[in-house]
């Protein structure tokens, strides 16, 4: 399946830098239906808005449903850049201090078990170099991914046991053998932990802070961190595709939820990834000054800057909550991907040329 996603991927940025034939899109769609996706839904943004957006198969398989552009759902790791725009907006405020220890901002205290004096930082987080990693035996649990609806383990709850000493799920190999700043290590624990911090500063809980600060300006009303807090109506059904069968998947909360939490739609995406592309207005709206989103989107590993983990013959560029991606045909692309059980998805745009693509899947494969 995962070569299907690639391909479409690939046409659609020759499409988003080229302007060549959505219909070409619309065919390399199909081909992953045939593939195994039971629903997709894709749009083309430029700086004012859609150019185009199309969606094919199915949100409900059993109720026959058709996918639309406007079909809720958890889109994955595309969260964490909502979580890295919250807190731009709080230092933009001048009530964040990315280089300051985060336990200036947490209400319990931990360090990194081998490194006790080496803080770690709201920067880091965002970058991936906390050397705070995702244990798989906690994370992948039911404790972190709570079948059925929200998950009812509180975000600061869960981050105090895997954090603290002496909480339940405190382990060393909680932590990279790395010391904080020195390693790229891809940490949903950590982008949690980021959304958390946007909690403790705002004093505001995360969705409440999005939905003011982010969806509301943007008119993103569908737009929802928690099942009880959406029209489940509008939200897909998620599915596996084990090669020959559409297994569904029941909807599921994160205890890390700022990490893949947040459910929306593509056209609600749409109006965010065009004001991230604008420097942080959409339509007359600005959530962001200028000069922030610059700073966001600033490069945060100097060339020849040796992390390891970190190829830079890959082009592993990453800003704050953002990835680029390197292209051969040298205009790179910034934005994230995500996937979780039963979802795929892709949110990318040029900021050479000012074009963006975004891409849902409501099912995921076994072979990815």
């Amino acid at each position: 399946a995962m070569n299907r996603f690639l391909l479409i991927l690939v046409m659609f940025q020759i499409v988003a830098a080229e302007g060549a034939d959505f219909e070409a899109v619309d065919q390399a769609a199909s081909g992953l239906l045939d593939a195994g996706a039971a629903g997709i839904a894709m749009a083309v943004i430029n700086a004012e808005g859609q150019v185009w957006s199309k969606a094919q198969g199915f949100s409900n398989l059993d109720a026959g449903t058709e996918m639309s552009t406007g079909t809720l759902m958890n889109i994955a790791s595309i969260s964490k850049t909502l979580v890295a725009v919250s807190l731009m907006m709080l230092e933009e405020q001048g009530m964040l201090d990315l280089d300051r220890d985060i336990n200036t901002y947490l209400p319990f205290a931990f360090s990194h078990p081998v490194f006790p004096d080496e803080k770690i930082t709201v920067r880091q987080l965002l970058t991936h170099t906390s050397a705070i990693v995702d244990r798989e035996s906690i994370y992948f649990s039911d404790s972190s991914y709570f079948y059925g609806g929200d998950n009812p383990i509180l975000l600061g709850d869960f981050l105090r046991a895997y954090l603290d000493p002496g909480g339940k799920f405190y382990d060393r190999a909680n932590f990279a053998t790395q010391v904080p700043g020195s390693a790229y290590a891809y940490s949903n624990v950590g982008a949690g932990l980021a959304g958390y911090i946007v909690e403790r500063v705002s004093g505001k809980p995360l969705n409440q802070f999005s939905r003011e600060r982010i969806f509301t300006p943007l008119k993103m009303k569908h737009s929802g961190w928690m099942l009880a807090e959406i029209d489940s109506s509008r939200h897909a059904k998620l599915y596996q595709w084990n090669g020959q069968t559409h297994e569904p998947v029941e909807w599921y909360g994160l205890a890390t939820w700022p990490d893949g939490g947040l459910r929306t739609s593509v056209d609600e995406l749409s109006r965010y990834l065009v004001a991230m592309m604008n420097g942080g207005e959409w339509q007359g709206s600005r959530i962001m000054q200028r000069e922030t989103v610059e700073r966001m989107f600033a490069p945060q590993f100097a060339a020849g800057m040796r992390l390891a983990g970190v190829q830079e013959e890959q082009g592993h560029r990453q800003a704050m909550g953002w990835g680029y991606q390197q292209q051969e045909s040298g205009h790179d692309l910034l934005g994230h991907g995500g996937g979780d059980p039963g979802v795929a998805t892709w949110a990318y745009f040029f900021p050479a040329t000012l074009t963006g693509v975004i891409l849902f899947v409501n099912t995921s494969s076994g072979d990815e």
